[in-house]
This record gives structure tokens, C-alpha cells and sequence, in this order.
């Protein structure tokens, strides 16, 4: 897990919580494959009346699916489109495949090509971030219109197929800009708020970072940084853009399939921390030993993660990994024991209460969540940006 995420979990994950797109059930029927593009797909519903109606069919559909005990055979994938899991798949959710996969480009970050999405206390363009695979896998997720609270604030992990020859050409269209010979630190103006590309160019990855003027200061490392060029900051704002909207660009030949589905991860991270949603991120104090946080954890979850997790490496909070199977199990054991959910509608996630030692760390609460592994085997929170 990143550093920037690792901080936003010292503060409850308090930054920026997604809404999901809106999606079409007509259009879902009436697709026709190469020539859709990833923007009709994300077009608002015309009327909450056949919103509704269409709804009641995506939900029949699957409990129907359920009920009869073929949701193994058919996939729940099948049936979810334009929105991702919110907390653990459901039983039935077929895995991705393969369950690793090597990373070829990851970008993340807030283009003003995306527009602007307002809150009481916001107001800026949504974050997006994306993974590419040699595989073909395009794994990404975007935030809504509610980036710090409401229901539905995430669109989840979405994923979508790429062909070999796509997969290059994304590569390429980053790497033909000149940019990314070496690692760049960047202050742009225009087109982008702030954000960041990784890319694999021949044996290594090389990464270019940008801000505006505003946003660096929110950094702590703005000696690095310096001004872009006209031509550079052309260049990444067009990047930017197109790395937000493959589908507007890219030829059909590029797609192996265009439809977007949930993605379902194969393994879960299982993480711990202290938790108080009262301290302001500037004040955190140094988190608990996630082994004090999962020592509070009813019997029947302690035995399950420690039979069926396998340690993560490096990362202060998110300890163990885990199947999605065996998540779901530790979960059930946490609900059984009576565990309060924290904010069910963006993650899967329980509280504690402390006990004195950690009380006097500074923490009332313990907390245990569950966050989404990708293929590259980097813990990801699905609601941080």
C-alpha cells in the first residue's frame, strides 16, 4: 500500500469517498461490443422511473440467479456492470483471472477533463486512478458526485480487457511524450489538479508527478518539484485525459472486450489500526501494533486468521492476506459477534473498543478492515484519493 494511502489510513480513510456512476440497463442489452465506447456506458439514466424499473430487473435477475444455486456457473460478474463491490464480492463472484498479473502502467489523479464534482466542503474534479496488465487487464475506479459522504460514494473496482496491441499502445502514447526517460517532479496549471504516471519503459518503471501551485502545498517534498514547460504541461494535460478515456481513442482492435464489469479480487489484505474519526489528520498519534488491534478480535475470527492468513510484506497496517472465501468467513465472525460496521455503504470495515494500554496511546477504538489486493500484489484502499 502506498504512502499517501497508509496516511489516509492513520485518519479513517478521511479524504475522499467516491459515489458510482449511473449506468444504462437498455443500453446494457442493446450493446454492440468494438463500436460502444467506456462514455455511453456512463451516461445518467434518463428518468428515476425507468431507473427504477431497470434496477428492479438488474436485482430480480440476480436473486433469481441466486436462488437457484447457479450463480457459480454463471458468474455474479455477469450481471454487475458499471459498479464495482462495495467491502468483500458475494458468495458466487467469480475471481479475475490469472489471480497475478505484471504491472505495465498505473496512473492516478484529478483531470478537469473529468469535470467537477461539488460538496458541501468540495469542489474539483473526481479522482481517478487506473492499473494496465501484460494480461490486458485495465483495472480502475472513480469517485462520484459525494467525495466526503453519502451513500454510493465509490464506483468500486472496475475492469475492463485489453489486446496485446492495446496494452502497447497505451504504453506507447505515455512513453512517445518524452516525459518519462527519468523520474519527473512537475507544477502545471491547466488541464490537471494533481496526480501521477507510472510506466514501464524498457526494464524499469519511471514516474512523473505533478501539482498546480495550490496543491503543492500539501506536500512535503516541494523542493523536488519544478515548472513544466508549455510543452510539458500540454503534454501531460492531453495524457491525463486520455488515460481517463481509453475508449474515446483506442481502435476497436485494441479492446478484447470493452464491457465494464466489477472487478473481483482473488485474495484480500486484512489490516488493523487505531481508530478515532475526532483527530485531525496533522494530530494522529503513532498507531497501535496491529497485533494489539487483532488481539481484541472475538475467538472464532482469531482462529480463522491464523489458520488460513499468510503475512503480508511490508505494510504497517494491513497484516495478513487472505481468499476472498476466508474473508468472507472472518467477516460472518465479526458480524455474529456483535461488531459495529463503519460505514457499510463504502467498506467493509469493524470497530473495537480499546482497552486501557491503547487508550493511552491515544486511540478509543481499534479498528479491522478489509481491503482489495490487486494482481500486482499492491494493497489498495478502495475509497482513498
Amino acid at each position: 500500500m502506498s504512502t499517501y494511502e497508509d496516511t489516509l489510513l492513520a485518519a479513517r480513510f478521511a479524504a475522499l469517498a467516491p459515489q458510482p456512476l449511473t449506468g444504462e440497463w437498455d443500453e446494457v442489452l442493446d450493446r454492440a461490443g468494438a463500436a460502444r465506447t467506456a462514455r455511453r456506458q456512463l451516461k445518467r439514466s434518463r428518468g428515476l422511473q425507468g431507473r427504477r424499473r431497470r434496477f428492479l430487473v438488474v436485482l430480480a435477475a440476480v436473486a433469481l440467479v441466486v436462488a437457484v444455486g447457479t450463480a457459480a456457473a454463471f458468474g455474479i460478474r455477469a450481471f454487475i456492470l458499471d459498479r464495482g463491490f462495495i467491502g468483500l464480492p458475494p458468495q458466487g463472484a467469480t475471481p479475475s483471472t490469472p489471480e497475478s498479473g505484471e504491472l505495465v502502467l498505473n496512473s492516478w489523479g484529478r483531470p478537469t477533463s473529468l469535470g467537477t464534482i461539488r460538496a458541501p466542503n468540495f469542489s474539483g474534479p473526481p479522482f481517478h486512478r487506473a492499473w494496465v496488465y501484460a494480461d490486458g487487464r485495465l483495472i480502475w475506479d472513480r469517485e462520484g458526485t459525494h467525495p466526503f459522504g453519502g451513500s454510493e460514494q465509490t464506483t468500486g473496482f472496475l475492469e475492463q480487457r485489453l489486446t496485446p496491441e492495446g496494452v502497447e499502445l497505451l504504453r506507447t502514447e505515455v512513453i512517445s511524450t518524452g516525459l518519462f526517460r527519468h523520474d519527473l517532479a512537475l507544477i502545471s496549471g491547466s488541464g490537471i489538479d494533481w496526480g501521477g504516471i507510472n510506466v514501464r519503459n524498457g526494464d524499469r518503471f519511471v514516474e512523473v508527478i505533478w501539482a498546480t501551485s495550490y496543491t503543492l502545498g500539501w506536500r512535503n517534498d516541494r523542493a523536488r518539484f519544478r515548472d513544466a514547460t508549455s510543452e510539458e504541461a500540454s503534454a501531460l494535460e492531453r495524457l491525463s485525459a486520455r488515460l481517463t478515456d481509453p475508449a474515446s481513442w483506442l481502435p476497436a482492435s485494441a479492446w478484447e472486450d470493452l464491457e465494464i464489469r466489477a472487478y473481483v479480487p482473488s485474495r484480500v489484505a486484512v489490516c488493523a489500526q487505531g481508530y478515532d474519526p475526532s483527530i485531525p489528520p496533522e494530530n494522529v498519534p503513532p498507531h497501535p501494533e496491529p497485533s494489539e488491534i487483532f488481539a481484541l478480535l472475538p475467538g472464532p475470527a482469531k482462529d480463522l486468521l491464523r489458520a488460513k492468513g499468510r503475512r503480508v510484506a511490508d505494510d504497517d497496517f494491513c497484516v495478513y492476506e487472505v481468499t476472498a472465501e476466508d474473508a468472507r468467513a472472518i467477516a460472518g465472525a465479526l458480524d455474529d459477534a456483535g461488531l459495529e460496521r463503519d460505514d457499510p455503504e463504502v467498506w467493509q470495515a469493524y470497530t473495537i473498543d480499546a482497552p486501557e494500554p491503547i487508550r493511552k496511546q491515544g486511540w478509543n477504538q481499534g479498528m479491522v478492515s478489509f481491503l482489495t489486493i490487486l494482481p500486482h500484489g499492491e494493497v489498495i484502499c478502495s475509497h482513498c484519493g
